[in-house]
């Protein structure tokens, strides 16, 4: 190769440039990037030689490199892109010491392993083997299965060492592995076939078969687009082992789904089964993964086996029609918002084993009370008492949120905190009582419930947090509290919390605005805040469709973003002169994601 200082320019180890008329090049170690267009236009380059310390090829480097066919690589290369060569000739080869570094890089990437020749001579080897073997498997259960009425199988998927498929008999469908060697597996297709072809004994039993003739079987993880159909009955029993993803896998059936030997039922499970009434889970499961079952509204009745542990994030989600679950006692987790919106769930049996149950996991159902109360972990150094009663779900001495929708909230004694967001959008909640002995509602509590109208507040509140009544009814409160403030600037400074025609007010402050006339119907064209009003902190969600705002002269300050939730706001109108606007003392970003583009004075407009 050519030496390097005669056909190169380097700058700060960067290669800037190469000699057009240039054979072959040695980079020179040192040499940490080729720049953009280094090598371009070279077309009598042949060979080129990389030092171990590159680790940067520019856009461009070797394009119209036609004649580049040859890169030899340092054998310590520690770094190495596919992309560096992508405008080489399809056909250049990669050069190294098969037993160095460089070579168990390129062996981990396919587009690189694939410009070695004795990488790729492997490869195509490979890729040989698995046609023949898919064809001898294709060959095989065609011929065995051809003649049998309601009979077939598909191929899910094709690795190196072994290839899945699936087949199906009547109402047993199975996944099984075969290896490249068909030797080891063509005297058990036949015995596949005669298992599964006996549509008289329990799945059980045909599972138990399998399994003593020591039939490899494998996970349903790489279907795509199979339909598969019950019997006549609607019932369908699989086998396979593994995890069991169910991505493409259209399962047609009303009745019952049986399914044995999968570890773990994964997210993308639910397009497989929604139409069962019945699912009976079987040995060997240890998880039931988030969404495996969400919005299987036909769900009647479910089995889970001794041995899971885990039911994860909204696994049952929108089973509308599941009546009564029994956990088994191995379950150590139920995760948060696991049976959320069951809306005919009154009855389950948790295990006195339960170690953990998320938040919110029996919101929207149908349980007024569990038979006990569990000692759950709710983080890493706290433990607390975990019960159900009258639909009201508690943990220690906090009101965690309600199973049901109920109209009437009494809150028990005992309780010192209601926890945040815990009747959230509580659409059919009219009437809050609060009993004596609260002394903290959370954050955004009653948030969203339309049609609160009545709430009342015991004297033992010391702490109100933010928005707690945004988005209802409620027009006023039955008096002013001394409470915390919530806003995070004030730094737990006491304040005055009231709500007056439906405006949340912190001593002088507009905290948000509480009652949405838009929501029942009895919207103004332009939200007046009143005079009494000396502060705007923020409007809040509640006037998100709110077109106009009228300030009135009494505000001396407007916070940051105050307008931000007003995603419709069009024009603000201005009690005061132009001066006066001018002299309010306004947050540098008051004005954020503001569609208004004046104010609207009684001596004319401002420009915002």
């Amino acid at each position: 190769m050519e030496n390097e200082e005669n056909v190169l320019t380097i700058e700060d180890g960067v290669v800037k440039k190469c000699k057009k008329d240039a054979v072959s090049v040695i980079i020179p170690v040192g040499v940490h990037t080729i720049g953009v267009y280094a090598f371009g236009d070279c077309t009598q380059l042949e060979e080129i030689s990389i030092p171990s310390g590159l680790h940067r090829v520019r856009a461009r480097a070797f394009v119209n490199c036609t004649s580049l066919l040859k890169v030899h690589l340092a054998d310590d290369m520690t770094y190495l892109k596919a992309d560096w060569f992508k405008d080489l000739p399809e056909q250049y080869e990669l050069i190294c010491n098969e037993e160095s570094e460089t070579f168990k890089i390129i062996k981990r990437s396919t587009r690189l392993k694939a410009h070695v020749k004795s990488l790729a001579l492997s490869d195509a080897k490979s890729e040989k083997k698995k046609l023949v073997q898919s064809a001898s498997i294709d060959a095989v259960l065609s011929t065995s299965l051809n003649e049998i009425e309601g009979a077939f199988y598909k191929i899910l998927s094709k690795r190196k060492t072994a290839t899945s498929v699936l087949v199906k008999i009547g109402k047993n469908c199975g996944s099984f592995k075969f290896g490249q060697d068909s030797a080891k597996w063509l005297g058990k297709v036949p015995k596949i076939i005669e298992i599964l072809s006996d549509q008289e004994k329990e799945g059980s039993e045909i599972y138990k078969e399998l399994k003593e003739s020591k039939i490899t079987l494998s996970d349903f993880s790489s279907a795509y687009y199979i339909d598969v159909n019950a019997d006549s009955c609607g019932n369908l029993n699989v086998f396979m082992s593994g995890r069991f993803k169910g991505r493409g896998l259209r399962i047609k059936g009303n009745n019952t789904l049986s399914i044995f030997g999968a570890r773990s039922l994964g997210y993308e499970l639910v397009e497989s089964v929604r139409d069962f009434e019945q699912i009976v889970l079987n040995e060997g499961l240890e998880s039931i993964e988030a969404y495996a079952f969400s919005d299987c509204e036909n769900l009647k009745s479910i089995t889970i086996p001794e041995g899971t542990k885990r039911i994860d994030y909204a696994a049952f989600r929108l089973c509308t029609s599941l009546t009564s679950i029994k956990l088994p006692e191995s379950i150590e987790e139920i995760v948060s918002y696991a049976f959320e919106c069951c809306t005919s769930l009154s009855s389950i049996h948790i295990p006195k084993t339960i170690k953990k149950i998320g938040d919110f996991a029996f919101q929207g159902t149908n349980i007024k009370n569990l038979e006990q109360s569990f000692c759950i972990q709710k983080n890493e150094n706290c433990n607390v008492d975990f019960t159900i009663k009258n639909s009201l779900v508690t943990e220690n001495n906090t009101l965690v949120y309600a199973t049901s929708n109920i109209q009437e909230l009494v809150v028990p004694s005992g309780i010192e905190k209601i926890a945040n967001y815990a009747f959230r959008d509580c659409k059919f909640l009219k009437r809050v009582k609060i009993s004596e002995g609260v002394k903290k509602i959370g954050t955004g509590a009653f948030k969203g419930c339309s049609f609160l109208q009545e709430v009342s507040i015991p004297d033992s509140i010391e702490q109100i947090e933010g928005f707690v009544f945004e988005d209802t009814a409620v027009l006023s409160l039955e008096k002013t509290y001394r409470v915390k403030s919530a806003q995070i600037r004030n730094g737990g400074k006491v304040v005055d919390f009231s709500i007056k025609d439906g405006f949340a007010m912190e001593d002088d402050t507009l905290a948000y605005v509480a009652f949405n006339k838009r929501k029942l119907l009895l919207c103004e064209e332009t939200l007046v805040i009143p005079d009494f009003v000396r502060r705007i902190d923020t409007i809040g969600d509640a006037c998100k469709n709110v077109v106009s705002i009228f300030v009135p002269a009494s505000v001396e300050e407007i916070c940051s973003a105050s307008f931000r939730e007003c995603e419709n706001l069009l024009s603000i109108e201005y009690g005061g002169t132009k001066k006066q606007w001018k002299a309010i003392q306004k947050s540098g970003s008051w004005d954020l994601d503001l569609s208004a583009k004046s104010v609207k004075c009684t001596d004319g407009e401002i420009s915002l």
